[in-house]
This record gives structure tokens, C-alpha cells and sequence, in this order.
């Protein structure tokens, strides 16, 4: 999870490149599972956690 702040410093070359690193280290660790990166706004993790919430009561 970025901050708000640190959001408009990552650009999409460096997203992948990070993406890309996690995934290599995973894999020499002997993480055999595959990795999943989902990518939300601050609004829809909201949305989902107001959602998560509805579905646990």
C-alpha cells in the first residue's frame, strides 16, 4: 500500500520494476506460489472494506 504522498513519485516503469524484484525474490526464497498485485484507489479500498464489513454481519 503506497501513501498518498508517495503515489505521484512511482510511474509505471518503476510499479513493474518493483513488482518484478518481489516476484524474483519470492521465487529464490522458494515461494512457488504465484504472486498477485491488484491496484485500487484509496476510494475503492474503501469501498471494500465497507463491503467486507457488510459481509461479516
Amino acid at each position: 500500500m503506497l501513501r498518498t504522498d508517495k503515489a505521484k513519485e512511482v510511474n509505471g516503469d518503476s510499479a513493474l520494476d518493483t513488482i518484478v524484484r518481489v516476484h524474483n525474490d519470492l521465487e529464490r526464497a522458494g515461494e512457488e506460489q504465484a504472486v498477485i498485485t491488484e491496484f485500487a484507489t484509496e476510494a475503492e479500498l474503501e469501498d471494500e472494506l465497507e463491503a467486507d464489513a457488510d459481509s461479516e454481519s
